[in-house]
């Protein structure tokens, strides 16, 4: 009796918030943090895809500090950012306060230590001993400070070059510089005293990174990174030939795991992006056994306005390419550790000064500035209806979103139900709990039922 007097008594506290005052409707219409909320009412991207592979976004503390979490969490659960900064911190702790795991990104890639490898007045590269014992502090240092708190790590980043070719992997490395790779330090300074006659070259820094990383961290998911690999077939083959000889010389040794685990493609693709070529360059790397992450992902509409396409054909053909990557990246999903988004919304890249043109960033993402979801947000969410159906007009499109994530009305029994789980007279299914988390915010109860209620109000739009 106890629990049911509970329940009326919510059900009437409900009843009474479902008359706004005035001065809180002027503010929800002008404001961005309402914008935000109401993005809530969409679909959750990170539920469509919990059985597959986790969705993540490229972390600032721009985005972290604002009222930005309600768009955040509905739709992802893992952000990544780069842990060397003065505001990894923030990034980390709020990551885990907010339920998001965390990806770290790039510990060695050649433009953060150029001065610290290179520290004599004519830029030569420091020795291969001091290159070793800068590289083991520094990666510990990173490493144990976060150590926990990182679900996986980009060690190494862009080591290959672009334009080497197939060839041994050695030779695919930046050993020599020009106008558009240069020359990485890191290969220099473990070259600066390498003995050939014990097989050392620049090539080394590449394991060691990998060893001390997992010395510092024998949890952690390691990975290489590097740009293009997606698309340039040369440099995902060069890349596996590395990871299959540094993981077999490992196992070699007695070690059970492996210590390159997964591999990051940092990829920006294009209209002209072949999938089937994608598809490929993920077999090479499942066929050595790691696994494969996609990181920075979006479709670039750079240099197709002049190709007297209108802009609706342009996005158009932007939300089929996600599709079509998107059903892919589903079919290998065994393989694929998580896809991570490089922004998700105008509103995100306004707030970390991107300017909005159609040629650029505002083209690659999924949503407008007001949440408003574009044709990538319906690509991405279901991209099999989404290659199926008719999207000539907006009413069409509409129809076929309601019908892909098969929305269901709720009716005032589906606020009733929350409250008889909050009050502990009924459980829910795995289904209905997904459903009632209207907040995203991984549980169901009073503020949920809330939500509901002012859907069967007409009061905001499910």
């Amino acid at each position: 009796m106890k629990k049911l007097m509970i329940c009326f008594t919510l059900i009437s506290t409900l009843m009474l918030t479902l008359i706004p005052s005035a001065s809180e409707a002027e503010i929800s219409s002008e404001t961005k943090i309402q914008a935000i909320k109401n993005s809530a009412d969409l679909p959750s991207l990170k539920y469509a895809y919990e059985d597959y592979f986790m969705l993540g976004f490229v972390a600032t503390s721009s985005s972290l500090s604002t009222g930005y979490h309600p768009f955040l969490d509905r739709h992802f659960s893992l952000l990544a950012t780069a842990v060397d900064n003065e505001n990894a911190d923030f990034l980390i702790d709020t990551a885990e306060d907010e339920g998001f795991g965390v990806h770290g990104y790039s510990l060695i890639c050649d433009e953060k230590h150029f001065e610290k490898l290179t520290d004599n007045h004519d830029n030569s590269p420091i020795s291969r001993t001091e290159a070793i014992e800068y590289l083991k502090n520094y990666i510990h240092s990173v490493i144990e400070r976060y150590e926990g708190q990182i679900h996986s790590w980009d060690v190494v980043s862009g080591a290959m070059r672009d334009t080497s070719g197939r060839v041994a992997w050695r030779g695919a490395l930046k050993t020599t510089g020009s106008d558009s790779e240069p020359a990485s330090p890191w290969w220099q300074a473990f070259n600066n005293g390498a003995d050939r006659a014990r097989g050392e070259n620049g090539a080394d820094y590449i394991e060691y990174a990998f060893r001390f990383a997992r010395e510092a961290d024998p949890n952690a998911f390691l990975h290489y990174s590097d740009y293009g690999m997606g698309i340039n077939s040369d440099k995902a083959a060069n890349t596996a030939a590395m990871i299959k000889e540094i993981n077999d010389k490992w196992l070699d040794e007695g070690n059970t795991r492996l210590l390159i685990e997964g591999v990051s493609f940092k990829e920006h693709f294009n209209l002209d992006s072949d999938v089937s070529v994608v598809e490929q360059n993920i077999r090479r790397f499942i066929n050595i056994g790691v696994k494969v992450a996609i990181t920075e992902l979006d479709i670039s509409l750079c240099g197709y306005e002049d190709d007297e396409l209108s802009a609706s054909d342009l996005y158009l053909f932007q939300a089929e390419k996600y599709a079509e990557l998107m059903l892919l990246f589903k079919k290998h999903s065994q393989h694929i550790e998580f896809v991570i988004f490089l922004k998700t919304d105008d509103f995100y890249y306004a707030l970390n000064g991107g300017e909005r043109a159609l040629s650029d960033y505002q083209s690659k993402l999924l949503s407008d500035d007001n949440f408003n979801p574009r044709l990538t947000y319906y690509a991405v969410i279901a991209p099999e209806s989404f290659l199926a159906g008719d999207f000539s007009t907006a009413a069409s499109r509409f129809e076929w979103f309601e019908e892909s994530v098969k929305i269901v009305p709720f009716e005032v029994e589906d606020a009733l139900n929350i409250l008889r789980y909050e009050a502990e007279l009924i459980t829910l299914t795995a289904e209905q709990y997904k459903r009632y988390d209207l907040n995203g915010d991984g549980k169901v109860d009073v503020s949920d039922a809330i939500y509901v209620l002012r859907i069967v109000a007409g009061l905001i739009e499910q």
